[in-house]
């Protein structure tokens, strides 16, 4: 599943008179039939965790992992989808997803406003 919520604002000093602002994100990642295997979030003002974070999982003998708030700063769209291809073997749609995932995470790591 992905969530994805951002606001418009008014650029000023910029080439665009318009730019997004990310406000949350949730981007859960399950498998074939629908066992979620790890969770990248963000939701400020839902409760007590604001700050990105992740949620793995699976089972362990010291934690329910799921129920963890994993520290993982901010996170592009781009690096959940690289993730997916390189470590969960997805298979991707087009043979240069490489070069426009580069692409599009610099542009994202230039304007970013927060780290």
């Amino acid at each position: 599943m992905l969530f994805h919520r951002y606001r418009l604002l008014e650029s000023v000093g910029d080439r665009n008179p318009w730019r997004t602002s990310t406000t949350e994100w949730i981007y859960d990642i399950a498998d074939q039939n629908d066992a979620l295997i790890v969770a990248f979030h963000r939701h400020p003002g839902a409760g007590r965790i604001g700050w990105p974070h992740a949620h793995a999982h699976g089972a362990h003998e010291l934690a329910s992992l799921h129920k963890l708030h994993i520290p993982t700063g901010r996170l592009s769209l781009e690096a959940v989808v690289r993730f997916l291809i390189e470590d969960l073997d997805v298979v991707p749609r087009r043979t240069n997803w490489r070069e426009i995932l580069d692409r599009h995470e610099e542009a994202f790591r230039v304007r970013r406003t927060w780290h």
